[in-house]
């Protein structure tokens, strides 16, 4: 009796892993936003490089502060319904970043992206701001091809 009672319960939690919830409208909205998997990075030291960054919707781009002092990533323009992920990313259009720490953002819109690192020093005076530029360009279309000269071959 145990043994039929134990294959009983395997069956009940096998099955209810296996279920799922139906899609709401929030997951739905989500599903659009999806990464492309290509991470670009950014890297904060004497100067940003590269400065100017071209990506496509999707593509994750991480900042990477390699000085002894923490700063600041401030957009020029607000990140509000133009982005898809975020890591460590704490604020809407700036956050801090810590020393050999990094912040990434997907961009989930066509657009240009300008900011500034706002690089903290220990040395007194010694902080400095860096502009830079993330540039998110659309799908690249195909080109087109003109049927009307290809010729066929007919045996």
């Amino acid at each position: 009796m145990n043994v039929q009672r134990a294959c009983i319960l395997m069956v009940a939690l096998a099955t209810a892993g296996c279920q799922t919830s139906p899609l709401t409208s929030e997951n739905r909205e989500l599903a659009k936003s999806s990464r492309t998997g290509v991470i670009h990075d950014i890297r904060i030291g004497e100067a940003i490089t590269p400065e100017q960054l071209t990506v496509k919707p999707g593509d994750e781009v991480r900042w990477i502060n390699g000085r002894s002092a923490s700063g600041q990533i401030v957009f020029t323009d607000t990140l509000r319904d133009r982005v898809s992920c975020q890591n460590r990313f704490i604020g809407r259009d700036s956050t801090k970043i810590d020393p050999n720490e990094y912040v990434s953002l997907c961009f989930s819109s066509p657009g240009t992206y300008k900011y500034t690192a706002r690089m903290g020093s220990p040395v007194p005076g010694g902080e400095k701001n860096l502009s830079g530029i993330v540039v998110v360009h659309g799908e690249e279309s195909l080109p087109l091809v003109d049927t009307q000269s290809v010729p066929l071959n007919r045996p």
